[in-house]
């Protein structure tokens, strides 16, 4: 998430002798930027008296009123620099950042060009050098002001006829991009420069210039229009008539943390401008934190399509029943072509105790045995091998693979389809449209029914799973499960807990190690998405309805969005984790990688890679000394007390 940017102004030339034009102006800014270092404790005493304290930019650009420009290529940079008093401004006020212009291709300048621009009054140095010059410098300011960011100036280019090839090199993007990593420093972005940059460097757009400059390291911005003269752009600070390009630079921008306006008539109008700007760009951020792929990694779940069609996250969680509901149902579609063959053979070899009833339509392949009193009947398949115990019942379309086994007392009826190698213990009952996969293991006294699939190698300790639900391969669901339906279970999940109307996206899988999706605690799930290896701690209650019922809303750094549930719990991204007793409320939302400390009762947003602490304060006293004496009286205040019960 993007931190709230500030919104400053450039300081006017009224406030190094006291004045201000508008003091409401000032009321709108949350900082001001200081170009003319010999009058910036004025300036700065004139914001305070009319405008409260703002926090502090240096653009050191001007080192006074009428001297020129400060250029990084110069070889005398370093002891102008020390004769500005620098040092001391840092330490008074302390400001956010210090900038400066990029540097120019020549060593001495002349301001007052034909359009405002600098002109080279020394020869041109080559491109290396005039690189090697910047990044030196560059880095003696840091290590000299360490402590303090350092930005750097995009220049406007002015061609070699205006300007004498003071520009050459310095406006390349490329250029620009190296310079500020080998320096480690960022960009302020002038949007009026970069217009000006782009028609004169023969740029289709404004955007196609900016798009190739380094938008990652974009710390502020500067805003104005560029004026013209005689058919050609000029830096003239012209007045905003629209906020398009800004926007489109807002949308590629990453780290940006303040807006500098450069323009001073109508300043309140254009104030408004940006702020609404910055507004409408917030709510385009926070729409994507509200879509799925911040939370999951969509593409590695099986079942994504649940996903489709889906603008806000919490939309998909309407869609698990039915999603679950028809994936059952086309997987149990493979029942009818496992029982079109004939169904009245008794294989080779087989054992049927003589207690057992076999019906009509059932086949059972050689080497099955099947114990006293058992029930087979109404099309029926039994592949090799199968054991059956005393008491079972298999009976309206079943189709059993082979090497199976099925302990006393359990029941499979109702278009049930099992692999390979499935275990069904003791009272294990399996009813109404389920599949069980190769492998999987189903604990005693389960009870699984109404559209169910589980997958291969899963293992069960005697569950409750209603459907319409999905449980995927190689699954541990421990004692206590109780899955209510409408419930997905990818791979790799330890379940032990309540859930309805949820997915678990699965556990995470590498060469070396299996990262669980887990909720392998007893707690409450319900109306939730939990992506990949997320750990819910021990006792994680996931609130799913507000206490006056009223509909759910998600709050998400300021903005309400509605959703149109009553019912509503959580989503939690990949990768996070909730500690032991931990409550999270209705309509939160924790991005990936994030954490919540135990006993934790959340809400709202907490975004990527977030912990959320709880510190609760903790006192130690010593305790007061107990002897026999003491004990006895407390034994007979109780026995007092009882007496008086009677």
């Amino acid at each position: 998430m993007r931190n709230i940017i500030s919104v400053g102004l450039m300081e006017q030339k009224e406030y190094r002798v006291g004045k201000v034009m508008n003091p409401t102006d000032l009321n709108k800014v949350t900082h001001v930027e200081y170009k003319y270092l010999n009058s910036v404790d004025k300036s700065i005493e004139c914001v305070r008296q009319h405008g409260g304290d703002k926090f502090t930019i240096l653009h050191v650009q001007y080192p006074g009123e009428g001297e020129g420009t400060l250029n990084l290529v110069h070889p005398e940079f370093r002891s102008k620099l020390e004769s500005t008093g620098l040092k001391r401004i840092i330490e008074d006020y302390h400001p956010r950042w210090i900038s400066f212009h990029l540097g120019f291709a020549a060593e001495e300048l002349e301001s007052g060009g034909q359009f405002d621009n600098d002109v080279a009054k020394s020869k041109i140095l080559e491109r290396d050098e005039v690189k090697k010059r910047i990044i030196e410098n560059i880095k003696y300011v840091k290590e000299s002001y360490c402590g303090v960011a350092v930005l750097l100036e995009n220049l406007d280019y002015n061609p070699p006829e205006r300007s004498k090839g003071a520009y050459e090199y310095v406006t390349d993007p490329g250029f620009i991009k190296d310079v500020l990593n080998d320096t480690d420093t960022y960009l302020l972005l002038d949007l009026a420069h970069a217009e000006i940059s782009a028609k004169n460097l023969g740029y289709k757009s404004a955007k196609d210039y900016i798009e190739k400059l380094p938008l990652d390291r974009v710390l502020e911005i500067h805003l104005a229009k560029p004026g013209e003269r005689a058919g050609m752009p000029l830096d003239s600070h012209e007045e905003m008539t629209d906020t398009k390009l800004f926007e489109f630079v807002l949308n590629k921008t990453t780290n940006l943390k303040a807006v500098t306006l450069e323009t001073f008539s109508s300043v309140g109008r254009q104030l408004d401008m940006i702020k609404k700007a910055l507004r409408r760009n917030k709510r385009r951020i926070l729409e994507d934190v509200v879509k799925p792929k911040y939370y999951f990694a969509i593409n590695n779940f099986e079942h994504r399509k649940v996903f489709d069609e889906v603008n806000y996250v919490w939309e998909a969680i309407e869609k698990i029943g039915p999603y679950a509901k028809d994936y059952v149902s086309n997987k149990i579609q493979d029942l009818n072509s496992k029982l079109a063959r004939p169904l009245d053979q008794i294989g080779e070899g087989a054992k049927i105790h003589k207690t057992s009833v076999i019906g009509e339509n059932v086949t059972i392949e050689e080497g099955v045995e099947v114990g006293a009193y058992s029930v087979i009947a109404d099309e029926v398949f039994i592949g090799k091998n199968t054991k059956i115990g005393e008491h079972v019942v298999i009976k309206n379309r079943v189709f059993i693979g082979e090497d199976c086994h099925f302990e006393e007392n359990a029941v499979l009826k109702n278009n049930i389809l099992i692999g390979n190698k499935v275990t069904v213990n003791s009272g294990g009952m399996i009813i109404d449209e389920v599949i069980i996969d190769d492998g999987a293991t189903i604990g005693a006294f389960s009870r699984i029914k109404n559209k169910v699939y589980i997958g291969k190698e899963t293992v069960t300790c005697h569950p409750w799973i209603e459907g319409s639900s999905i449980i995927g391969a190689y699954c541990d669901l421990r004692p206590g499960t109780y899955i209510r339906g409408n419930v997905i279970l990818g791979d790799y999940v330890e379940f032990r807990s309540e859930a309805k109307n949820s997915i678990i996206m699965g556990g995470l899988k590498s060469d070396k190690r299996v990262i669980p999706g887990a909720a392998a605690h007893y707690g409450y799930l319900g109306d939730s998405i939990i992506g990949f290896g997320v750990n819910l701690g021990a006792g994680t209650k996931i609130s799913n309805i507000k206490t006056d019922w009223t509909q759910i809303s998600v709050n998400v750094d300021g903005w309400r969005f509605m959703t149109g549930y009553y019912k509503f719990g959580t989503i939690i991204g990949d990768l996070s984790s909730t500690g032991c007793n931990s409550v999270i409320n209705p309509g939160s939302l924790i991005g990936k990688a994030a954490g919540v400390y135990a006993l934790s009762a959340l809400r709202g947003f907490i975004p990527n890679g977030s912990l959320v602490k709880v510190k609760q304060k903790q006192e130690m006293v010593k305790m007061k000394k107990i002897t026999s004496d003491s004990l006895l009286s407390r034994a007979d205040l109780v026995n007092r007390l009882l007496e008086r019960r009677k």
